[in-house]
């Protein structure tokens, strides 16, 4: 059984937090956490899969990793989404081989999490 969690990103002040509880207008595209004030964030949710550092992996992380279907892979970078086709996480984007193709999540091996959508500016 897969663990439901989420992180979000404050726009305000620019880091990432772990909400305790919250409620979130689909209508605004605003989070609301209880000890906090509304705040313009957006939600991100836990893909279940940690990378090769034991490190959780979240919708719009950027990656890198090879493409586990071929033998002697170069690493490939994409930033992870949720593909509401397939309900299934996805590498969108990818830098490498397979420019700006989309491939499931499952199919990479040897992640690592280069940072995310929010943090990494040139992505």
């Amino acid at each position: 059984m897969r663990e439901i969690k989420f992180r979000a990103w404050d726009f305000e002040r620019k880091e990432m937090f772990i909400p305790d509880e919250f409620v979130f207008d689909f209508n605004i595209n605003s989070l609301y956490q209880i000890d906090r004030m509304a705040i313009e964030s957006v939600l991100m949710q836990y893909t279940g899969l940690k990378d090769k550092n034991n490190k959780e992996i979240y919708e719009d992380d950027i990656i890198e990793g090879e493409w586990a279907l071929f033998y002697a892979q170069p690493k490939v970078r994409g930033i992870i989404k949720f593909d509401e086709n397939t309900l299934s996480f996805i590498v969108k984007g990818i830098k490498g081989l397979y420019k700006n193709n989309l491939m499931p999540l499952f199919q990479f091996k040897n992640i690592s999490i280069i940072g995310n959508r929010y943090e990494v500016s040139n992505y």
